[in-house]
């Protein structure tokens, strides 16, 4: 998820001081690598991906957005 509670923010850009685009990069990029090995169900993509859509308009800014627009080309 785009936003993991506390608890979960363990390891990789949770561990140094990343910016919340780094962050939203890093995990969108997590998501992706995954899934061209069906390791996500389309039932699961289907849940997952309009929350990092609603994320990636609410916290990334229009000068980051095309960063954010070739990765889900």
């Amino acid at each position: 998820m785009p936003n993991p509670p506390e608890y979960a923010q363990v390891g990789g850009v949770w561990d140094r001081l990343s910016t919340k685009k780094e962050q939203m990069r890093d995990g969108l990029n997590k998501l992706l690598a995954i899934m061209p090995y069906d390791i996500i169900t389309l039932n699961t993509w289907n849940r997952l991906i309009p929350h990092w859509m609603q994320s990636i308009c609410e916290i990334i800014g229009d000068d980051d957005f095309s960063e954010f627009k070739i990765m889900l080309r």
